[in-house]
């Protein structure tokens, strides 16, 4: 039985609202999205109260419902076979991302489970809307502003669309308690080097996990200056100590002074190509993997970056460089594949 369903690449989605092609940007959500997906196993249910049923009776299903461990899996694929009818065609590099191209309509749809955002050529958003319409009964909120809890904020004449979370910030410094605490200037302080706490030693009493993940939440949607800090301090969810708890806080004061900062593109940038970064630190703990590190940019603004330890300990600046190289030069690929979609070409190499 599948239970695996893929959600829509974070690079990919800012890819698409990065507004460089000057597409509308819609919204949809799809009702109780499960139930229109056939249920290919044999699941029987008590049926709810009120409804008669002979004794020893139960219902088999026909549809998914929520609850089942395969209803996402088999929404996708209901999903998907739709698009495909409607002559989409499914993305290589992710499977919740189609596009399709006509003489006068060039379009990008992307699907996170039952949230879905339509990209197309302006003047074409209604009759894309009418289709999917046709198919599912969808909530019509219109031109996308919340995505993924991302506030998308465009000037669609100057071409310069922003992507921020003021509202998710605020909701989890308040969760942590941090309302009352001063700001920071940065979000890491480079002097300190983190040790994990020592064998036998309790725990301290903090929601250290809730706080890291929280924070991965905003560093892979549009907050790619807290990505390193939040990779590092992942390292010590099960042997964390207080260094690292004030290393978290520190995190949510520098959110708290940066609060409205986002990526923010343009459109009219040129060259009109992506630029990638790629960097290494080596031995920074002497136990532990070095740290690669990416970003690539595209339209002034970061569309793709990540910050994670090597698979193995490199024994040299070289090879931990080179390793970083290998990895950031992987994922140039995948960006370089998407954008040799019709309409998406560029006007200088990567």
């Amino acid at each position: 039985m599948e239970s695996f369903t893929a959600t829509v690449r974070m690079d990919l989605v800012q890819f698409a609202l990065a507004d460089h092609l000057d597409l509308g940007i819609h919204q949809m959500d799809a009702k109780a999205a499960y139930l229109n997906a056939p249920l290919k196993e044999r699941v029987y249910v008590q049926a709810p109260e009120g409804y008669p049923v002979a004794p020893g009776h139960c219902w088999r299903l026909n549809m998914t419902m929520y609850g089942l461990h395969q209803g996402a899996y088999n929404w996708q694929i209901e999903l998907t076979g739709q698009l495909s009818k409607c002559q989409f065609c499914k993305c290589l590099l992710d499977e919740s991302v189609w596009t399709r191209s006509e003489a006068d309509c060039f379009t990008i749809s992307m699907s996170y489970v039952d949230d879905i955002v339509v990209c197309c050529t302006k003047g074409h958003a209604e009759r894309i809307k009418a289709e999917m319409k046709g198919i599912y009964d969808c909530k019509d909120p219109g031109e996308a502003q919340h995505f993924l809890g991302m506030k998308i904020t465009r000037d669609r004449e100057a071409g310069t669309p922003t992507l921020n979370m003021p509202a998710y910030i605020d909701r989890i410094i308040d969760r942590m308690g941090l309302r009352a605490a001063n700001t920071a200037v940065s979000p890491t302080n480079t002097s300190v080097k983190h040790e994990p706490r020592p064998e036998g030693e309790n725990a301290p009493y903090y929601p250290y996990n809730r706080a890291i993940g929280q924070l991965m939440w905003l560093s892979v949607t549009c907050r790619p200056d807290i990505t390193f800090s939040d990779n590092l301090l992942t390292t010590f969810l099960h042997n964390f100590d207080t260094a690292q708890i004030t290393a978290v806080k520190r995190v949510y004061r520098w959110l708290k002074a940066t609060i409205e900062l986002g990526l923010t593109y343009n459109r009219n940038h040129k060259p009109f190509m992506e630029v990638g970064y790629v960097d290494s630190d080596f031995a920074s703990q002497a136990d532990l993997p070095s740290i690669s590190g990416n970003a690539f940019m595209f339209g002034r603004g970061a569309v793709s970056w990540t910050s994670k330890r090597q698979n193995d300990i490199a024994t040299s600046t070289s090879q931990a460089e080179f390793t970083s190289c290998y990895t950031g030069s992987s994922q140039a690929e995948c960006i370089r594949m998407f954008l040799g979609k019709p309409s998406c070409k560029t006007t200088a190499p990567m």
